[in-house]
């Protein structure tokens, strides 16, 4: 079982150093450099925990693939489209009509007013 490559690529992709997976893992940083090395592979019992702490399933370690995720999160801006499995940004966190002003403002590229308006919220 070649794990290491797959441990490197989703940490990688998820923009983690060696370190940060250490740290999570409780463990050196050496470790983890020896396993995507593939000089040592982690036990069993370290295998879940490296699924955890990337946040993949353990088949996803094991296979080094990322499936698709059973639920995604969708800013819209405009009509809503029928997505299978999406949760809007707005049904999840409801945004106050002064945050929906200010990210009007960013979207729209009126950065001066944006700054204004949040330098005039600031005590």
């Amino acid at each position: 079982m070649k794990i290491g490559k797959n441990i490197k690529a989703i940490r990688v992709s998820q923009k983690i150093e060696q370190k940060e997976l250490a740290n999570r893992l409780h463990i050196s940083n050496k470790t983890v450099s020896s396993w995507e090395c593939d000089r040592t592979e982690p036990n069993i019992g370290m295998f879940e925990k490296i699924a955890e702490a990337l946040n993949v399933t353990k088949m996803e370690l094991l296979e080094g693939r990322k499936k698709a995720p059973d639920t995604i999160v969708i800013d819209a801006v405009g009509p809503r489209k029928k997505i299978k499995n999406a949760i809007f940004v707005e049904d999840a966190h409801p945004l106050s009509s002064d945050e929906r002003e200010l990210l009007q403002m960013y979207r729209t590229g009126q950065y001066k007013e944006l700054i204004n308006k949040v330098m005039e919220k600031m005590p």
